[in-house]
């Protein structure tokens, strides 16, 4: 008996006994806690020797100036003084939001992947509509940017109030104005969503807050000037260059050709020597500054008189970019050029201006756009073609584009898609091109033909380009290399499983709420999607 109650006690004392534990932490505003767990696993939290949160909790956090606590299916939110503010089931993520008064607020996103914002109480400021929220402190207030799933663009208040409908392709606060784009127009709006240059007209709207705030607007390879209430100041159907000066007249440019507009948009004079010419008063008088480019100048008073004279010399600059080193030429007319630095000219001093990027040159010249030239001298693209971005260099293609259109050019400068129908064009890794028209996505291949129909909201390639996953209204769905729709976009959730010696087949896995099914790879149905208990799929998925 004696031997019995030894063993008894020896065990009772090999037991590990679990007591309470005190951990000090502090919340993301610098406030002190204490993280308590008791004996059963459970934690609280204590402030200054109070227990302001009990133990009955399996996590808890710091989420900016609150605590989050943590039980098997819900998560609790409570105030820096333990004030429970609200509840969430365990299928939502939280992530605090403050604007520049200090005020916080929760971005949260449910298992469907919407988002959506709460107040500190909980209540909802912005419903589980979207699938991208982001806070712009600005100097006009603060605001939500905000996308659905359909990619449609808009902006609320911190209140939940709408300042610009759900409806455009990308809205943006921008130097105290909107930014907005439908169907590769331009176009702006006002702090409080007043439209202001509707989209419907211009490839470009760029708001410039000079001496005199004006729009500067662009409309293929023209320019125009509105003033900040959207009045034509000066129609972007004439001159490749527009710029209003503090005299109220505009500077513009026809080609490589300067001139002077007067304050009503009529035309003054085109000078055929100068390639810029603005108003200007440094000498003491009212003058108008003819340059050639960046070489040399003339100041002339009103009557034709010259006031001061800088005589044009050619300027060399060298320069070093991915190590590959060249010169810079400026000739006395301000064109630009490149020459090696042993003094070969490379591309002649004919452009207005020239980059370099990943060993090529993009030139541009005034009214014709941008071309290319190689490293070594070679004519790519001949700058004549009217592209208004500097081109850029993909894997064996050059993206081209004209306003807001993209398309692309072959190695030897042959254009294979045209920049006249896509908003955007990137290419997959298997070779093929996402397109992008209005607020839809598509696959087109090298020559152009359509892969995948420019009909869904998302698209883009996965799995080491084993298939495409789609998207229309936040639900997914799966289509071939050959752009043949395997999955219908009706699920909210697919995973992949790729063949091994459990799985004769490809198998893909989906779910729609807690509803689950499996098909294989080419469409075919093993399990209906009307299963909630099937294990194996809800442990993948």
């Amino acid at each position: 008996m004696k031997r019995i109650l030894f063993t008894l006690i020896a065990l009772a004392m090999a037991i590990p006994v679990f007591s309470q534990t005190r951990e000090e932490k502090k919340l993301d505003d610098g406030t002190p806690y204490t993280l308590v767990t008791d004996a059963n696993r459970l934690r609280g939290v204590e402030v200054n020797g109070k227990l302001i949160i009990p133990c009955q909790y399996q996590y808890i956090s710091a989420l900016g100036d609150v605590y989050q606590c943590e039980v098997e299916d819900a998560k609790f939110y409570f105030d820096s003084n333990g004030n429970q503010l609200f509840s969430l089931t365990k299928d939502h993520w939280v992530r605090p939001l403050t604007n520049k008064d200090k005020k916080t607020m929760f971005l949260v996103d449910d298992v469907s992947g919407k988002a959506g914002v709460l107040d500190l109480h909980g209540h909802m400021v912005l419903p589980y509509n979207y699938t991208y929220i982001s806070l712009q402190q600005t100097p006009d207030g603060d605001f939500f940017e905000v996308s659905k799933h359909d990619n449609y663009q808009g902006a609320y208040t911190t209140n939940g109030e709408e300042v610009i409908p759900c409806q455009y392709d990308m809205v943006h606060y921008w130097n105290g104005y909107f930014a907005i784009q439908k169907d590769a127009y331009a176009g702006m709006c006002d702090p409080k969503g007043k439209v202001i240059v509707p989209a419907d007209t211009y490839d470009h709207v760029t708001y410039l807050n000079h001496s005199i705030p004006y729009f500067l607007v662009g409309k293929g390879m023209y320019k125009g000037i509105l003033d900040t209430q959207g009045k034509v100041l000066l129609p972007a159907n004439r001159y490749n260059y527009a710029s209003l000066m503090i005299n109220g007249e505009f500077t513009v440019g026809l080609g490589d050709k300067g001139g002077i507009c007067d304050a009503s948009g009529n035309e003054k004079f085109i000078s055929d020597e100068y390639t810029n010419i603005y108003y200007t008063e440094r000498t003491g008088l009212p003058a108008y500054c003819y340059k050639k480019g960046q070489a040399g100048y003339v100041l002339k008073d009103f009557q034709g008189n010259v006031i001061e004279e800088e005589k044009p010399t050619v300027k060399r600059e060298t320069k070093t970019d991915g190590g590959f080193t060249y010169v810079a030429v400026t000739d006395v007319t301000g064109l630009e050029g490149i020459e090696t630095t042993s003094g070969k000219t490379l591309i002649p001093a004919k452009y207005s201006r020239i980059f370099y990027s990943d060993g090529t040159f993009s030139v541009y010249s005034e009214g014709g756009g941008y071309g290319l030239y190689d490293s070594k001298g070679k004519v790519l693209i001949e700058a004549n073609r009217g592209y208004t971005l500097p081109i850029t260099n993909l894997q064996k293609y050059y993206l081209v584009e004209k306003g807001n259109y993209s398309g692309i050019a072959d190695l030897n400068g042959n254009e294979v898609i045209a920049p006249d129908r896509y908003q955007s064009i990137r290419q997959l890794d298997n070779g093929m091109f996402l397109v992008k028209k209005g607020n839809l996505y598509g696959v087109i291949n090298k020559s152009g033909k359509e892969i995948m129909p420019v009909k869904y909201h998302k698209c883009d390639l996965y799995y080491d380009g084993h298939h495409y996953e789609t998207q229309m209204n936040g639900l997914h769905g799966i289509c071939d290399l050959q752009g043949r729709e395997i999955l219908p976009p009706q699920f909210t959730d697919i995973s992949f499983s790729e063949k091994d010696k459990y799985n004769p087949f490809d198998t893909y896995y989906v779910k729609n709420g807690q509803k689950c099914g499996m098909y294989k790879s080419n469409g075919e149905i093993l399990f209906p999607v009307e299963s909630t208990s099937n294990c194996k799929i809800n442990q993948l998925i």
